[in-house]
């Protein structure tokens, strides 16, 4: 099981199957079923996105650049890092949701520095 924190809750991988790994979020004092995809796939979007400097995308939302971190199944979630600096926000997106009215987002965990520097060492 991997858990890595943030401030407000937490994203934690059921990793005891590595071709299917089920996703969840707390935050808000809620947890959420984000859906799966095998461990190698969600590593590799998580780290590459929390690595991203964010100069070079044109998707923004409240202001943030986005980072696509990887979608999951079968539950039609997208998983998005907003970049702020040095901090970093994961952003759920129910793709189900989506609309020209709004994102979709249905919930988001912040990062400070050392939440990033602890996934990464944890992802990798």
């Amino acid at each position: 099981m991997l858990v890595l924190p943030g401030v407000d809750g937490s994203l934690t991988i059921d990793d005891g199957d590595p071709a299917w790994c089920v996703c969840f979020l707390k935050t808000e004092g809620r947890e959420l079923n984000l859906g799966a995809e095998c461990l190698q796939y969600i590593k590799e979007h998580l780290v590459s996105a929390l690595l991203e400097a964010g100069d070079a995308s044109s998707n923004t939302y409240e202001g943030l650049t986005l980072v696509g971190a990887g979608s999951l199944s079968p539950l039609r979630i997208s998983l998005y890092i907003g970049i702020n600096g040095n901090q970093r926000i994961l952003f759920v997106q129910d793709d189900q949701l989506m609309s020209a009215a709004s994102p979709g987002i249905i919930a988001r965990l912040t990062l400070r520095q050392e939440d990033v520097q602890k996934w990464l060492r944890q992802l990798s």
